[in-house]
C-alpha cells in the first residue's frame, strides 16, 4: 500500500494558498502572485508548484502575465497615497488550480451549503460551465414586466430586477428574494425544443431559493442538435466580444412598423414602442402561444390604427373608391377592414399572418381550452408567424416607398 510523502512547510503554505483563492473568488492563482506574497523569487515558486502538481495536489497552466517594473507614488487627496506601476513586462508563467478531489474533501469536511450552483464551484466546476435548463424557468421572470429588466430575443437574453421592486421589499429580504443579473443562451435539441443555457458564475450569484429554483428545471442530460447558428452567436459575444446581428423577427417587425410611420410622416400605428410583455413563449403551452400572439396584435389593432392616415392612403394614395371603402353603410369600413384593404392592395404581401393574430385572441377569449401536450414547438411556431407578418409588413413598407416617391 502506497502513502503519499507529506508535503514540506513551503508547499502547504502555496497549497493553502492556493485553496483559498479558489474558495474565495473560483479562479486560479499564479506564479507571479504567489512570489508576492510570500516573498520568494518567481523561479522558485514554479518549482514548488511543479511539486505539487507531480503530487496530484494542482494542476497548471502556462500563462503570459503582466509584472510591474518599478512604482511611483500617486496622491489621491488629502493624506492619502497609493502606488501606481511605473511600466510592465510581459512574463512567462503558470497559473496553479486545485485538483477536483482535493476540494470535493474540502467541501465534504465543511459541510456547509452554499446553494445548488455555489456547491458545484466549490467543488471544483468551472465559473462559465453552462448547465441547460427548460425554457420554463424563464416563465417566473417574463410574467412579472414590472419587477424585471428583460431583454429576451431567439440568442439569448439577460434578467435584472428593478430598483423599484429591489426597494419595495423589506430590507432583510431584499437580498434574498432578488438579484442584480442573469445572462442566458439559447441552445436547441434534438427534437426541436430548446434549452436555457446559463453559466455557473451567474447562476451561483443567484440567492439560495432562486439557485433551488433553477435546478428543478435543470435537464441532466442535453442532447444538442449538431449545428446551432444561434448558440453559437450567443457563445461568441458572450466570450469572444463579437458583436453579431441575431436576425430577431421580432426586433424587425418593430423597426418596420417604425420605419413605415417615418416614411408616411405620421402615425399609421400608434403603438410603435416595444412592449414588455410582448416576448416568445417560454412555456410550450396552447395558451402561452395565443398571449404572445395576443400581445404581438397590439402592435396592428384596430386600437392602434389610425383611421383618418387609413384613408388618406387608401383614397388619396392608392385611388380606392369611395364605393369600395364604404361597401354596403354609409360610413367608411371600420379600421380593421380597412388595414386589410392596404395590404391586400401591396403587391405580394398576405393579410394572413396578421388575421392569426388576430384569430388567436379571439380564440383565446371566446373559447374553453381542453388541457393538451402541444404536438409542436410553439415557440418556434410563434416565430415562423412573426416571419410572416414580417414579410408582410416589409412588402408593405417597399409599396408605401414607391407610391409616396
Amino acid at each position: 500500500m502506497s502513502h503519499r510523502k507529506p508535503l514540506a512547510r513551503t508547499e502547504l503554505d502555496i497549497l493553502r494558498r492556493v485553496m483559498e483563492r479558489w474558495k474565495q473568488d473560483f479562479t486560479g492563482t499564479s506564479a507571479l502572485e504567489l512570489a508576492g506574497v510570500f516573498g520568494v523569487p518567481h523561479e522558485e515558486v514554479i518549482k514548488t508548484l511543479e511539486i505539487l502538481a507531480n503530487g496530484d495536489k494542482i494542476y497548471l497552466r502556462r500563462a503570459r502575465l503582466g509584472q510591474p517594473m518599478g512604482f511611483h507614488e500617486v496622491k489621491t487627496g488629502g493624506e492619502v497615497t497609493i502606488k501606481v506601476p511605473a511600466d510592465w513586462k510581459m512574463v512567462d508563467t503558470f497559473v496553479a488550480f486545485p485538483k477536483r478531489y482535493v476540494l470535493e474533501e474540502i467541501f465534504a469536511k465543511e459541510g456547509k451549503d452554499y446553494g445548488v450552483f455555489t456547491n458545484r464551484l466549490h467543488k471544483g466546476d468551472s465559473q462559465i460551465k453552462h448547465y441547460y435548463f427548460a425554457q420554463d424557468v424563464l416563465d417566473n421572470y417574463l410574467k412579472y414586466p414590472d419587477r424585471y429588466h428583460i431583454w429576451d430575443d431567439v440568442v439569448g437574453g439577460t434578467i435584472l430586477a428593478k430598483d423599484n421592486y429591489f426597494f419595495s421589499l423589506p430590507q432583510d429580504k431584499r437580498d434574498i428574494e432578488t438579484f442584480a443579473q442573469i445572462r442566458y443562451g439559447k441552445r436547441r435539441l434534438k427534437g426541436g425544443s430548446v434549452a436555457v443555457a446559463a453559466i455557473a458564475k451567474d447562476l451561483s450569484d443567484l440567492p439560495y431559493k432562486q439557485q433551488q429554483y433553477w435546478a428543478s428545471f435543470e435537464i441532466d442530460t442535453p442532447q444538442f442538435i449538431e449545428e446551432d447558428e444561434e448558440f453559437e452567436k450567443y457563445w461568441c459575444e458572450s466570450f469572444e466580444a463579437s458583436f453579431l446581428d441575431h436576425e430577431d423577427p421580432l426586433q424587425h417587425i418593430y423597426e418596420t412598423v417604425r420605419n413605415i410611420n417615418n416614411l408616411i410622416q405620421t402615425k399609421l400605428f400608434r403603438n410603435d414602442s416595444e412592449n414588455p410583455c410582448l416576448q416568445y413563449p417560454v412555456v410550450n403551452t396552447n395558451w402561452a402561444y395565443q398571449n404572445a400572439h395576443k400581445e404581438l396584435f397590439k402592435l396592428f389593432s384596430p386600437d392602434s390604427l389610425d383611421k383618418d392616415v387609413l384613408l388618406e392612403l387608401l383614397k388619396n394614395r392608392l385611388g380606392v373608391s369611395e364605393e369600395k371603402l364604404k361597401g354596403n353603410k354609409r360610413r367608411y369600413k371600420g379600421k380593421w377592414a380597412l388595414f386589410k384593404m392596404l395590404v391586400e392592395e401591396t403587391p405580394g404581401a398576405s393579410f394572413e399572418p396578421l388575421k392569426r393574430c388576430y384569430d388567436a385572441r379571439v380564440k383565446d377569449t371566446h373559447e374553453i381550452s381542453v388541457p393538451c401536450l402541444p404536438e409542436s414547438d410553439l415557440t418556434q411556431k410563434f416565430r415562423g408567424d412573426c416571419l410572416q407578418i414580417l414579410e408582410t409588413l416589409k412588402r408593405l413598407e417597399l409599396h408605401l416607398k414607391n407610391i409616396l416617391a
